[in-house]
């Protein structure tokens, strides 16, 4: 079901169903069979392969899904219904971490 609170959720939505359907069909996007390796020193001064840390980099859109489908989406959600109380606000729009420490510091 779609939630209809909140628009503007199509293209993180739509990146989703090309998700879906590449791995329901079984056939990866072109962009996703070419891996990047980056190998990092661990040693300052020694190019020994057994010193390498290898990175791979997929080019892929798992990171924007999850931030903005579950993050944004969830901390939005949450918020309209008054799950998260008054003295939480760090990631909340309009609020930092900081106004807890300084209302509690003026309380005392």
């Amino acid at each position: 079901q779609k939630d209809k609170d909140f628009p503007g959720d199509t293209f993180p939505q739509a990146i989703l169903d090309i998700i879906n359907t590449s791995k329901i069909i079984q056939l990866p996007l072109t962009r996703w069979q070419r891996v990047h390796n980056i190998f990092i020193r661990k040693d300052k001064n020694n190019a020994n392969i057994k010193r390498l840390r290898a990175i791979h980099k997929i080019d892929a859109e798992l990171n924007p899904i999850r931030r903005e489908l579950i993050t944004k989406r969830l901390l939005r959600h949450a918020e309209s219904y008054t799950f998260i109380p008054n003295n939480n606000c760090g990631g909340r729009s309009g609020k930092t971490a900081n106004d807890v420490v300084l209302q509690k510091h003026l309380t005392l």
